[in-house]
């Protein structure tokens, strides 16, 4: 029982782990693309 209890766990950390990495993912590309924006108007 407390094997089961334990995997379940690990198994929740890990899909707040992959909401957290796909939250930073998101981040990043918005960053990206401001910079981008940024830099080709400072450019042109």
């Amino acid at each position: 029982m407390r094997f089961a209890l334990l995997l379940e766990g690990r198994r929740t950390r890990q899909r707040q782990t992959e909401k957290i990495s796909m939250r930073n993912h998101s981040l990043n590309t918005t960053i990206i693309i401001t910079t981008t924006i940024t830099t080709g108007n400072g450019a042109g």
